[in-house]
């Protein structure tokens, strides 16, 4: 189903030692209320205060998308008219929607999809008012100026283009377009280029004024908020528009499949080839919704699912499988995505359609079942921390289903699933008549080509504890949510790699999860995913580690695990070899990503004897290299408890610390040496390359040496950054929104224990390059001769508190922070300096700042271009297409 953000408390599960106690299906209780009211003209407005952060969370959904487009369909004009939203209204110039949102301290964005159209916000409480006026002002009279309507168009064709170079893009395109024949679901939210390229401004004003009405959206406000004062300003701004008569679209009704339908499309390029095996499903409504939900976790979530244990681990036939049971409005698709080599795709689909087969005649274990519906159950709750996330709840579910609340009914429809209702809904819905196979392959040949309010806050009282075999300790205590987060990490990543072991953290922290001397990977997998914990591993360029979030009843459990995982993590021969292969393949998907290729090349050519010129994962021969006694090095050199922090924060009591204490104290020395990475030499002319691949589009990144976590200068190019680089700064007025030269742009600062980098990007048309590459450094330029505006200097401050203060709101967000700052030396606390380093940047810090950093002569230079008259990828059938469409 869609992802719903749910309310779900403790699921208080029996944990004594290593033994796995039966599930008892979780209780719900969620607190503070939400409430619906209605407008005289029709809207619909839901409310509810908490005060955890000085933020409101404000979603407006508008029943328009791809499905409801009538004598437009197929164009993408929903996606067309959300982009031009914020082009402007009476009063509105372009650009001063985003100034705004940014003096608010906010954030804002906006998506299509198959039913709706939503805007997304997040602002300082303190001007909720303001924004929820300027939100009905741009989104109720939007002004659809003719010039921006150029502008926008070539920026959407731009953003066509990227969808057709993303693999996923293109196997979700031709899925819905083969398994859909008659309902508008089969076509492209972004819309056919043909007919997107037919839509008018007029047509765009029509479809507006049809379908932008108060009594056709939602709007539900969640955060820092006086209710009764947020519903006196919704009667002020939103209640003045007047009610109209709403065009209704009635979707054709989809015809019964009645056989298997299948498909291929040929990429010039790609190295990893895609199945998506898929069965027409049901709508929200239906109550097939919850065993199916469960029956798609069964098969394909997590790694203890049977489709991952038979076709990435057993047979060795993928590199990654996933399912899923997407519900929309109407009728939707019960979806299972393979990645994998082209030879093996047969056997993968036989593979795939015997364990269906198999769950429709011997059920799933009653132990199996539960495991399915604690994990699916206990996403929600990890998932409720933001007020985003619960407003976008209200708001969704309101504009599918007509209930604001509808998680209860959701909740207690999983908790009565029984095994022969899994077995049921699977012999009605998954069967071959009901079928859809399609499939992502390599092109065979490659003939020549052409051209082309506040003042609540979250208070965080961090503890540290420094135990006497070296290990620190930071811990702290919120009760709000019965949810425990916890960050492991250390000092490594590619810092500590070289040539020869190149890749080596990603692999070892990948092993760290993949068994003990007493454990096995399956028995992990089996122990966390039966409970809904989820345990994951890091590994970047200066450390690796583990995290884990979990209930507060599975913290012990949690607890044994990672002690006994960095005590006896065994690394055998079966996982290294599976493992191994992942990583391969991780490396082979990366080298057919655009985006991807600019970075790696960017780095190789900054740093050029540091090792952070080496690629994360490793080379394929680095990798193919690496050996189980490299691993057990590792293993002792740095996961050892003087290299060590630990974050616990959460629902923990002082019981709770003293075990954390207790199973971390017990750890040994291990000798740990500091890590000196080999220095870079100052750069003293510019650097630059061309790189060719067989894609549309042509990304251009220019990199500049940067600073160390240290360095207070990192304050000075977070302030740059926002100037230059976010949505609605420098560069997106002058190359988006002027000259509408690409969809995707931005930059931004890496900061390490070693001096990092400074990075520019942007996605366009190679005959573009030039002209982007000039506004970049022209703006770079002006940077270091003029510094910026004061309007600008307040615009990036407000807009970098409410992304600091965006970012408090997840504990396990924090926690990670807070040791990751804990472990390079800047001291747990340096998040919550934050506020006070930003207000202090001056213009004369920017301006010193650009000129250090941005010399000309320490310009590097990435271009990646289309190869030579690229041609048309081969395709099965109709024109390869994006699917969605995000602003």
């Amino acid at each position: 189903m869609r992802i719903l953000y749910l309310f779900i408390l403790l699921c208080l599960i029996g944990t004594a030692v290593f033994i796995l106690h039966p599930s008892v299906p979780p209780k719900f209780n969620y607190g503070d209320t939400a409430y619906s009211h209605s407008l005289d003209n029709g809207l619909t407005v839901i409310t509810k205060s908490t005060h955890k952060v000085p933020l409101a969370a404000v979603r407006l959904v508008v029943k328009a998308g791809s499905a409801t487009e009538g004598r437009f369909t197929g164009s993408g004009i929903s996606h067309f008219v959300e982009h031009m939203l914020f082009k402007g209204a009476a009063g509105l110039p372009v650009g001063e929607i985003e100034k705004r949102i940014k003096s608010y301290g906010g954030y804002i964005n906006a998506q299509t999809s198959h039913d709706t159209t939503e805007v997304h916000l997040i602002v300082k409480s303190d001007h909720l008012d303001d924004a929820l006026s300027l939100l009905s002002d741009f989104v109720f009279n939007t002004s659809f100026d003719e010039s921006e309507f150029g502008k926008e168009r070539d920026v959407i064709l731009g953003e066509i283009r990227m969808n057709r170079d993303e693999p996923s893009h293109r196997a979700s395109a031709l899925l819905w377009e083969t398994a859909y024949l008659a309902h508008p679901y089969r076509y492209p939210v972004i819309g056919y280029e043909d007919l997107f390229k037919q839509i008018k401004r007029d047509d765009l004003v029509e479809y507006h004024k049809s379908k932008y009405t108060p009594n056709n959206c939602i709007l539900s406000i969640v955060g820092d908020i006086d209710e009764s004062e947020v519903m006196r300003s919704c009667e002020n701004t939103f209640g003045k528009l007047p009610r109209r008569t709403e065009v209704q679209s009635m979707s054709p009704q989809e015809p019964l499949q009645m056989s298997e339908r299948k498909a291929e499309e040929q990429i010039e390029g790609l190295k990893l080839s895609r199945l998506v095996v898929a069965f027409h499903s049901t709508s929200l409504a239906d109550a097939a919704l919850y065993p199916l939900d469960l029956l798609a976790a069964a098969l394909g979530q997590g790694e203890s699912s049977r489709l991952h244990n038979s076709l990435v681990k057993q047979k060795k036939l993928a590199y990654g499988v996933s399912s899923y049971n997407y519900t929309p409005r109407d009728p939707g698709l019960f979806i299972v995505s393979v990645t994998l080599e082209e030879r093996n795709i047969e056997a993968a689909l036989k593979e795939v359609l015997a364990e269906i087969k198999n769950i429709k005649s011997r059920a799933l274990r009653g132990s199996e079942l539960e495991k399915v519906r604690r994990s699916v159950l206990s996403d929600y709750i990890y998932g409720k921390e933001s007020i985003g996330a619960q407003a976008d709840d209200y708001a969704s579910s309101y504009a599918s289903t007509g209930d604001y609340n509808f998680y209860q009914r959701y909740i207690n429809g999983l908790n009565a699933v029984k095994t022969y209702d899994i077995t049921r809904a699977a012999a009605r819905y998954l069967n071959d008549e009901n079928m859809t196979v399609v499939a992502l392959v390599p092109k065979k040949v490659v003939p020549a080509s052409k051209s082309n309010r506040g003042t609540g806050k979250k208070e965080f009282n961090i503890r540290k504890v420094a135990l006497r075999n070296g290990a620190t300790l930071l811990f702290d205590s919120d009760n709000s949510l019965p949810v425990i987060s916890m960050s492991v990490v250390f000092k490594g990543g590619v810092r500590a790699e070289d040539e020869r072991t190149n890749g080596i953290s990603h692999l070892f922290s990948d092993m760290l999860l993949k068994g003990t001397k007493s454990r096995s990977a399956e028995w992990f997998s089996e122990a966390t995913e039966s409970r809904g914990i989820l345990f994951g591993s890091f590994s970047g360029r200066n450390s690796f580690g583990i995290s884990l979030k979990c209930l507060k009843g599975d913290f012990d459990l949690s607890l044994k695990i990672v002690s006994d995982i960095l005590k006896n993590a065994a690394f055998t021969e079966r996982e290294l070899k599976i493992s191994k292969a992942l990583q391969l393949a991780a490396i082979k998907a990366q080298d057919e990503d655009i985006f991807a290729t600019a970075s790696k090349e960017l780095l190789k050519t900054i740093f050029v004897s540091h090792p952070y010129g080496m690629p994360e994962l490793g080379t394929p021969l680095s990798v193919e290299r690496l050996k189980r006694s490299d691993l057990m090095d590792y293993y002792a050199s740095y996961a050892v408890p003087e290299n060590m922090v630990v974050a616990v924060f959460g629902d923990i009591d002082s019981a709770a610390q003293r075990k954390v204490e207790k199973a971390f104290g017990s750890l040994r020395k291990g000798g740990f040496k500091e890590i000196v990475a080999a220095g870079e030499q100052e750069q003293l002319a510019p650097r630059k390359d061309v790189k060719e691949m067989p894609k549309e589009q042509a990304v251009l990144m220019l990199g500049y040496p940067g600073a160390d976590v240290k360095n207070p200068d990192r304050y000075a190019l977070d302030v740059i950054n926002y100037i230059l680089g976010r949505e609605g700064g420098r560069l997106y007025m002058d190359i988006r929104e002027k000259l509408g030269l690409s969809y995707t742009l931005g930059s931004f600062s890496v900061f390490g224990l070693d001096p990092g980098y400074n990075a520019f990007y942007i996605a366009t048309t190679s005959k573009n390059i030039a002209d982007a590459r000039n506004i970049i450094l022209s703006h770079l330029r002006s940077l270091k001769s003029e510094g910026p505006t004061r309007e600008e200097m307040d615009l990036a401050g407000n807009g970098l508190l409410g992304g600091y203060y965006r970012g408090l709101e997840i504990n396990s967000d924090v926690a990670f922070e807070a040791a990751l700052d804990e472990l390079y030396g800047v001291g747990y606390d340096d998040i919550f300096k934050y506020p006070d380093m930003i207000k202090a940047v001056t213009g004369q810090d920017v301006i010193r700042a650009a000129k250090r950093y941005f010399a000309d002569s320490k310009l590097n230079e990435i271009a990646v271009v289309p190869v030579a008259s690229p041609k048309p990828a081969a395709k099965a059938k109709g024109p390869p297409i994006g699917v969605t469409g995000v602003k």
